[in-house]
């Protein structure tokens, strides 16, 4: 029991940042969904209207074909995830030494540093020699200052 009580005193600090930091938001994101904003007259949130800008927002089809595409990508996705995680998780099961290949090129991401990952990215974007600027350019015919 005093071991349980321990656990939870050190967790509580913790926990009250992740709530504090979660719960504002939402919080002001609630109450501003029931305003008129217009961001770009005020910086502060208008009279309240009550549900209108929901019955707007499910009023425009634009709106609920967005809301429709995005459920259809979400369920989409994630059940090729997980076919395909769950395929190569049965499949890589097996002993063997091309499975312990496979499982090492599966692993290698994650055991990269991320200081090697970032430099890596670096020499792709340099606007002279990357790849990645080399592609754009060829295909889209421009050049992305991306430093800045």
């Amino acid at each position: 029991m005093q071991r349980k009580s321990l656990i939870f005193t050190l967790l509580a600090p913790a926990l009250l940042v992740i709530a504090a930091t979660s719960a504002y938001p939402l919080l002001f994101a609630l109450s501003s969904s029931f305003r008129r904003w217009q961001l770009s007259r005020s910086p502060t949130p208008g009279k309240f209207i009550g549900f209108d800008n929901y019955l707007r927002a499910f009023d425009d089809r634009f709106f609920v074909n967005s809301i429709k595409v995005t459920a259809i990508f979400t369920v989409f996705s994630v059940g090729l995830t997980i076919l395909i995680g769950l395929g190569m998780a049965l499949i890589l099961q097996k002993p063997g030494g091309f499975n312990m290949f496979i499982k090492t090129l599966l692993i290698f991401p994650f055991a990269v540093s991320p200081a090697l990952k970032g430099y890596t990215f670096r020499f792709m974007l340099n606007p002279e020699y990357g790849i990645l600027d080399a592609l754009i350019d060829l295909f889209l015919h421009f050049q992305p200052i991306w430093s800045g």
